[in-house]
């Protein structure tokens, strides 16, 4: 074989490679240590936490602004936690590929107890979104977030920080 046609072949392989790797989403396992460990993770700047399930229509329309806002700002600190069960995991698995977001998704059997570990005053309504500011102080909203209301909430804490 000629040096061209192997040289097109390594090519093709590395790219074939490059394109076949796509790094598919990821959900880490929600126990009742781990909004602590969000928290502490995230001390000191300003991050959103957006609760979601998959019998939540507004949440899908909300997963994809997300994905779009981590697109332009891949490093905008925004945790994601799913209310659902584990019978729904792989469909989680889906909709997290499809807008390739990772998530927290939690473990145990009890989804009502994973509501009140994330806040005992909260009834379920969802998409439910904590706004964090830099001190740890939460500010809950019901409801989808439209872009505006996230970048302007991350505008603002920003500057209060500085």
């Amino acid at each position: 074989m000629n040096s061209r046609k192997i040289r097109f072949q390594w090519i093709a392989l590395l790219l074939g490679i490059i394109f076949s790797i796509h790094a598919a989403a990821q959900t880490h396992p929600f126990t009742e240590d781990s909004l602590k460990n969000i928290e502490k993770r995230n001390q000191g700047s300003p991050w959103l936490l957006i609760v979601w399930a998959t019998d939540c229509p507004p949440c899908f329309l909300e997963l994809e602004l997300i994905a779009e806002i981590k697109r332009e700002s891949p490093d905008l600190p925004i945790e994601l936690i799913s209310m659902d069960s584990k019978a729904n995991e792989k469909q989680v698995q889906r909709i997290l590929d499809r807008n390739n977001l990772d998530s927290w998704f939690y473990t145990g059997s009890n989804v009502s107890r994973l509501q009140f570990i994330i806040d005992p005053e909260w009834r379920g309504e969802l998409p439910r979104n904590y706004f964090y500011q830099a001190d740890g102080e939460r500010h809950p909203q019901s409801g989808a977030l439209t872009k505006d209301a996230i970048t302007h909430w991350f505008k603002q804490a920003e500057e209060s920080t500085n």
